[in-house]
């Protein structure tokens, strides 16, 4: 169990989830939430997950098989507010790729912005920030062994977006 600031976080295993609990048992919080990291897909320009196959994966639907940490929960400020951040690191495509998850739970009320747009924040809002290293597509023409050459069979595969699932679960019906 992680704790800071007054939130509790539990890992669910190697699942890439995690309980966000007021309470150190989250069955003894009825507004616990369960965050998890699902899936990593390199896609191609049709939507289609590249890079499924071979020894260097740049596709997968669970954490599971990766190297991942949550972090222990802090206070801090974000934007003049004060937030719980929690933060989740991942090392992909064969320790090619740093991959980071902040998680944001904003103790107060106010506004924060993200470019030009200005989001109203609540006690208890939550806010991911996620960052990427730089990715290494599957390209057409990569040398044979290269983390760039993806092939399905014969086909050569080639990337053009990332995909990333999160997925949260209350434990109450309330917003």
């Amino acid at each position: 169990v992680l704790r800071g600031g007054g939130v509790y976080a539990r890992a669910q295993g190697r699942s890439g989830g995690i309980t966000l609990s007021t309470t150190a048992d989250p069955a003894d919080d009825a507004l616990a939430v369960r965050v998890k990291m699902d899936a990593m897909r390199e896609v191609d320009a049709a939507g289609d997950a590249v890079g499924t196959s071979g020894s260097v994966k740049h596709s997968f639907n669970s954490f599971a098989s990766q190297d991942f940490a949550f972090g222990a929960a802090e206070t801090v400020e974000y934007q003049g507010y004060e937030a719980r951040a929690i933060p989740f690191e991942a090392s992909l495509v064969d320790g090619n790729v740093d991959f980071s998850v902040t998680l944001y739970i904003f103790m107060e009320a106010g506004d924060i912005t993200n470019g030009d747009e200005t989001i109203p924040v609540k006690h208890g809002s939550l806010k991911f920030v996620v960052n990427i290293g730089a990715w290494p597509f599957c390209t057409a023409g990569a040398p044979s062994g290269s983390v760039t050459n993806c092939k399905q069979g014969q086909t050569e595969q080639v990337g053009e977006f990332l995909e990333f699932d999160i997925s949260m679960k209350g434990g109450a019906d309330q917003p």
